[in-house]
């Protein structure tokens, strides 16, 4: 593997988790328009992503930051909180209060 199509593979891993972090977006062709990738690649990328917990989907499919990414700037951020827990208790907030519901960092400790 030289060194060139690794960092290629980085960037491309880095951009399609920066757009995912940023937009909504639903499929490979999504997020190959978006970016202007070959869609075969990003078909590949997305699926390696996933594979590895750095993407996940939501209950509609949409693509969305996965559990690595999320758990590594918690733990970046100095809280010590799993990122496992998080879209549990913040479904059931929004469920049982009607409400919309997110988690933030307000000046010190979580929300």
């Amino acid at each position: 593997m030289s060194a060139s199509w690794a960092s290629e593979s980085v960037r491309r891993f880095r951009d399609i988790l920066a757009l995912v972090g940023n937009e909504q977006v639903r499929t490979a062709y999504d997020v190959a328009s978006r970016l202007k990738l070959p869609v075969s690649s990003t078909y590949l990328s997305i699926s390696e992503l996933e594979r590895l917990s750095c993407l996940a989907r939501d209950e509609n499919g949409y693509l969305l930051v996965g559990m690595r990414p999320l758990q590594m700037a918690l733990d970046m951020m100095g809280f010590a909180v799993s990122a496992q827990r998080l879209p549990p208790l913040v479904r059931h907030l929004r469920v049982h209060r009607g409400e919309s519901a997110f988690m933030a960092s307000l000046g010190g400790g979580v929300h």
